[in-house]
């Protein structure tokens, strides 16, 4: 009787050592490198490639992004790009009647020639949203724009360099201003305005924001793979679109050339049906 349990007893003993505790001391190792951060960089890395080998998603119809290149500068023959160039940019986006316009272009100071030109634009334009930018050097907004059509446009980096966090709102470190809103938030809450859905304090953080039934979730320290991040602000993990054409672009030359009469690019026919959108 005694040898069959020792035995028995011995053989559970032999698993533990063998199986369980090494286990246990494995895992434990693995959570003390997580709770120190060392595993941090790992995870970004992780998380990028999930965001890689999602299904490719279709273009957005609802955004259309207008680029200043190269070969529009050339063609100006002047940089920075003058005032009454982007006035008339501005002018001509206003006539297909789109929801909002994000004019992510610093203009602090006149750009001549045209400067009242733009400014005449400023005050006619009711959906333009201007930038300014607040962390860590301010650059001041286009003085004629009124408050709640301004939005800074910082980002944040992680330690690699890469941003994977989008600043919503944030303490302005100067000025009269005590809180100010980012450019894609001013844009959101632009554009859903029409839709009668306007942006609140969350429910189930009071400290996060909510568009109509959707609350943002906040970052925090410890979101996803980050230990100890700085969550000064309001901030978001960015959900990346994925895909070979996120969104339809254009140039100031094919506005130009479509303003001349010329065909519609086949890749922005929808914009130009239904600016709408």
């Amino acid at each position: 009787m005694l040898p069959s349990i020792w035995s028995k007893t011995s053989r559970k003993i032999s698993i533990w050592s063998v199986g369980v505790i090494p286990s246990i001391v494995a895992l434990g190792l693995i959570i003390l490198l997580r709770l120190s951060g060392l595993l941090q960089f790992i995870e970004w890395v992780t998380l990028d490639s999930f965001l890689h080998l999602r299904p490719w998603e279709a273009v957005d119809e609802r955004v259309v992004m207008i680029g200043i290149d190269e070969e529009d500068i050339r063609q100006i023959k002047n940089y920075p790009v003058p005032d009454r160039e982007i006035a008339n940019l501005l002018r001509t986006l206003q006539k297909y009647k789109p929801r909002v316009i994000g004019l992510d272009i610093i203009r602090d100071i006149p750009v001549e020639p045209g400067h009242s030109e733009l400014v005449a634009a400023f005050k006619d334009i009711k959906n333009l949203i201007g930038v300014e930018k607040v962390l860590p050097d301010t650059i001041e907004p286009p003085p004629d724009l009124p408050l709640e059509q301004i939005g800074f446009a910082d980002v944040l980096s992680d330690d690699d360099g890469k941003v994977r966090r989008a600043l919503l709102g944030v303490q302005r470190p100067t000025g009269d201003r005590k809180y100010v809103f980012s450019l894609p938030l001013r844009l959101a809450e632009t554009y859903l305005k029409a839709e009668s859905i306007g942006i609140s304090k969350g429910l189930r953080d009071r400290e996060a924001m909510r568009f109509g039934s959707t609350e943002l979730p906040r970052f925090l320290p410890n979101s996803g793979g980050y230990v100890g991040g700085d969550d000064f602000g309001v901030q978001l993990l960015v959900n990346y679109r994925n895909g070979r054409q996120r969104f339809r672009t254009l140039s100031l030359k094919d506005i130009n050339h479509i303003e001349a009469g010329g065909a519609i690019p086949t890749y922005c026919t929808k914009f130009w049906v239904d600016a709408s959108c």
